[in-house]
């Protein structure tokens, strides 16, 4: 409408390509689709965070002198994401394997 300002305009209309153009053209980088790309730092890239997620949370337990308790304490709830994490690939698998 009459609020939208013309930066908007132009997206919608395709001015600067637009969805439509991504739709038609697909997105290709070094030869892989965004969708590819996309995929593959979702699953390889959160991993490696979350990896040194762990690095930096054993760091901090070293240094704050936590314990083993405290340690414990930390990385198991530092533990629940990373299963929300895995869960997420095993529950994928036994769906798509049906």
């Amino acid at each position: 409408g009459c609020f939208q300002s013309a930066a908007a305009r132009a997206w919608r209309v395709g001015a600067w390509g637009g969805y439509g153009a991504t739709q038609r053209s697909g997105i290709v980088i070094f030869g892989y689709t965004e969708a590819q790309i996309a995929g593959f730092f979702l699953t390889y890239g959160v991993g490696a965070f979350i990896l040194f997620m762990v690095f930096i949370i054993g760091h901090l337990a070293w240094e704050s002198k936590a314990g083993r308790f405290g340690t414990f304490v930390i990385f198991l709830g530092l533990g629940v994401g990373f299963l929300g994490f895995l869960a997420k690939y095993v529950i994928q698998w036994w769906l798509e394997r049906r």
